[in-house]
């Protein structure tokens, strides 16, 4: 029976001037090996799993933005893995205000709103 094969691709900030997103993609054994990279067809025919590969595809910050917004209206949301969630957000924004209005002898304020 063939080892089951897992596809990964990530998103890395190309350069040092912050413009411009590669996308990166490797093939990985069941244990996590790495098999192979993804490369583009015309690029380097013959790399090593540890040499530098160039991105599967290259986008600017515009088609990275509209592919996050490609991907979000079809239900892709971002891991809990270290990213904060908009309704935690609003949460944590909500208890500042409570602290900040307690502090400043404003009570009312909450009510108005």
């Amino acid at each position: 029976m063939k080892p089951e094969l897992d596809t990964e691709l990530r998103a890395f900030r190309d350069d040092a001037f912050r413009q411009g997103i590669g996308i990166y993609g490797r093939i990985r054994d069941e244990d996590g090996k790495m098999l192979a990279a993804l490369v583009p067809s015309e690029s380097h025919p013959k790399i090593g799993l540890y040499d530098k590969w160039p991105p599967l595809v290259r986008l600017s910050d515009e088609e990275a933005q509209l592919l996050m917004d490609s991907l979000w209206k079809c239900g892709v949301r971002p891991s809990e893995r270290g990213h904060a969630d908009v309704t935690s957000i609003q949460r944590h924004l909500e208890d500042m205000r409570t602290i900040a209005f307690f502090k400043l002898g404003i009570h009312e304020a909450r009510a108005k709103r």
